[in-house]
């Protein structure tokens, strides 16, 4: 009567204890896509430029002559055609806390654009963005304001992601995606603080070419993001279900 009545209250119960096993917590899933940060060795290629930034403004700063060099201007280009300062005034800064300042954020970017889509996206695609927003930014500036620095690169490197992070990121509702980029957006694209010798204007032509370049290339990146370093072709594909 007693087995009766209890099997009628908890119809689930087989008359079984329960094992200890059933009180252990559930094991926690494998990271998937952006939840896994990249290995070590992602970070190789954003040191080495950022190396070779290091040496070009230790040189430029000990000759007065070679720090002309590093900069570029609208005269530069337009009249003495030295379309070179595109390229070189991304590796010159003005000072130490110049080059300091792009440090934590130009090496962050590089590690994960790195660790997710490789050197397309860590080191190509950066310098042509950096490159076309010091042709911009010079097109809209004085003849003889001169322009240096990697900040154009770095703002346009933060644009590249946020749009490869709102394209492939599967694990999170698309518009979760959207608002977040949007809100990161915001806080880079408007300091807390103004600096005359910072050109802001670097800054927005940067991130407006990452943007427009990321959209660009985004069929490059299709078959092969985000890839995660430390795992094989098939957990990637397995992890990330591309």
């Amino acid at each position: 009567m007693i087995n009766e009545e209890r099997s009628s209250l908890h119809p689930q119960y087989d008359g079984d204890e329960p094992d200890s096993a059933d009180f252990l917590p559930t094991p926690k899933r494998p990271p998937l896509g952006f939840e896994r940060m990249p290995g070590g060795v992602s970070l190789w290629p954003g040191a080495v430029f950022f190396a070779l930034m290091t040496a070009a403004s230790l040189l430029s700063w000990s000759d007065p002559e070679r720090f002309s060099w590093f900069n570029v201007s609208k005269v530069s280009i337009t009249q003495s055609h030295e379309y070179w300062r595109l390229f070189t005034a991304i590796l010159g800064h003005g000072d130490f806390m110049h080059l300091l300042h792009n440090l934590p954020v130009y090496l962050f970017f590089a590690w994960i654009l790195q660790g997710y889509f490789g050197l397309l996206a860590s080191v190509v695609l950066p310098l042509t963005i950096g490159i076309i927003s010091n042709g911009l930014t010079v097109y809209f500036y004085d003849d003889h304001v001169r322009l240096l620095g990697a900040s154009g690169m770095i703002f346009g490197m933060v644009a590249l992601w946020l749009v490869l992070y709102v394209r492939f990121d599967r694990g999170n509702w698309w518009v979760k995606r959207v608002m977040r980029a949007v809100g990161f957006s915001l806080m880079v694209l408007f300091p807390q603080t103004y600096d005359p010798k910072v050109s802001y204007l670097a800054h927005f032509t940067g991130f407006i070419c990452g943007i427009v370049l990321g959209f660009a290339f985004m069929p490059v990146f299709k078959r092969r993001a985000p890839v995660l370093t430390g795992m094989s072709a098939d957990q990637n594909k397995e992890l990330l279900n591309v």
